[in-house]
């Protein structure tokens, strides 16, 4: 397509009429504002690319600032959860070092306890509540009703807090060691050829 002369001339103002005037003007039209923008561009489009740009940053900053400071708070909730798992973890190991020594003080009293057991003549007997315990599950009679433990055995036993005497659905005798007669039994195994 060739342009249209009547577009072109469209470009070019006239307003005097006399040609080398509208030259003029239209010369000034088309160089006076672009000079004059690019001298204002020049001038004062740095000033206003440094206050968007110290804007910019002052964002920024409060941006970076804003993450920082939630950043500490996270990590001192962390520090302080962490503290108190800590505390809580020793707590835990104080309270099992206090069981264990619980432990060991009564593992200590029945050590006593046994040795003065062992001497008494119906400690000796303790394997009749061991047969009743481990070959016929803690009941007391056999199959015949026949008694497997002697009823004096049977009370010092129990008297001594060694086993404890129960009944089953059947209404049969049963009994079984406390923690107390297990500890007894396990020292009783250990020292029976001493005994």
């Amino acid at each position: 397509m060739s342009p249209r002369v009547e577009y072109i001339d469209t470009l070019n103002v006239s307003l005097t009429g006399i040609i080398m005037v509208d030259w003029l003007i239209n010369l000034m039209w088309h160089v006076v504002p672009p000079v004059g923008l690019t001298f204002v561009a020049i001038l004062y489009l740095p000033k206003l690319h440094r206050w968007a740009f110290n804007v910019y940053l002052g964002n920024y900053f409060d941006r970076k600032t804003l993450f920082q400071e939630h950043k500490a708070e996270y990590e001192k909730k962390m520090v302080k959860l962490m503290k108190q798992e800590a505390n809580a973890k020793q707590e835990i190991r104080d309270q099992e070092r206090v069981i264990e020594q619980t432990k060991m003080d009564i593992e200590e009293i029945w050590e006593r306890e046994f040795i003065l057991l062992k001497e008494h003549p119906l400690f000796t007997k303790i394997n009749q509540a061991i047969q009743v315990i481990y070959n016929n599950n803690g009941r007391t009679e056999d199959w015949h009703d026949k008694r497997m433990i002697d009823s004096n055995v049977l009370a010092f036993l129990h008297s001594k807090n060694l086993v404890n005497i129960k009944s089953d659905s059947n209404n049969n005798e049963i009994i079984e060691f406390t923690d107390k007669g297990r500890f007894f039994v396990s020292k009783y195994l250990e020292n029976d050829n001493k005994i």
